[in-house]
């Protein structure tokens, strides 16, 4: 086989959908790990804004952080948690 051949394969389409489901079927099985992750990355998305702007304004950064993390608690326990279980708002 030479190179030719070889980069030609790299141009096929099968391999491309191949690959893509590979890819598809590892995030699928890998799900109760990568759940928790993308959970804490839209969190800390969130957060940059209030934080920064908290930091512009001198409040401590202990301070902050327990208010963030009361923030969150309070969202998660009165609007996640009902709706999970079965009797939310929705």
């Amino acid at each position: 086989m030479n190179n030719k051949s070889i980069g030609s394969m790299k141009d096929l389409p099968v391999i491309k959908i191949a690959a893509l489901i590979i890819i598809i079927a590892g995030m699928i099985f890998a799900k109760s790990i990568i759940n928790p992750f993308l959970l804490v990355l839209f969190i800390s998305i969130i957060c940059v804004q209030p934080i920064s702007w908290l930091e512009k304004i001198g409040l401590s950064s202990a301070l902050w952080t327990l208010g963030s993390f009361l923030l969150i608690n309070n969202v998660l326990e009165n609007f996640v948690e009902p709706r999970i279980m079965g009797n939310g708002l929705g």
